[in-house]
């Protein structure tokens, strides 16, 4: 009787040895091939609509002016809040068109160059800026 209730013990003991470091190389296994963390941008986020300059512009003789693009705020994202970028912090212009500020351009979601702010107004369709796009892997003109 005694040798028996010595093997349940025995038994039930290396159970919960097994169970203990299947749990722990789980828990290993986990932190070793899990996602990484990373680190979540705290500033602000916008999204811009850009487009080319209208055709008569583009025939122009300046090159500076045949160069630039238009810029047309959309959203901003600050603070874990949407807002509208064309009126955010508009004094003296909006947030999202202050001088110097730079955009990655995207197409179908692939990096193909980035855009500058240099300079930004209000027309009677709201605010717009203007800048030059700078292509990925193209030199400078």
């Amino acid at each position: 009787m005694r040798t028996l209730l010595s093997r349940q013990i025995l038994y039930r003991a290396t159970a919960v040895v097994v169970v203990l470091c299947v749990l722990a190389a789980i828990a290993t296994s986990a932190a070793q091939y899990g996602r990484p963390r990373i680190a979540s941008h705290a500033g602000p986020r916008a999204v811009v609509l850009i487009l080319p300059r209208p055709h008569y512009l583009q025939q122009a003789a300046d090159k500076r002016v045949r160069d630039r693009h238009l810029i047309v705020p959309v959203t901003l994202f600050y603070q874990g809040a949407y807002y509208d970028a064309g009126l955010y912090k508009g004094t003296p212009t909006p947030m999202a068109l202050q001088a110097e500020t730079v955009y990655e351009v995207q197409r179908s979601g692939e990096p193909v160059g980035s855009i500058t702010v240099e300079d930004a107004g209000m027309f009677d369709r709201g605010w717009q800026g203007e800048g030059r796009l700078r292509l990925n892997g193209v030199p400078e003109r």
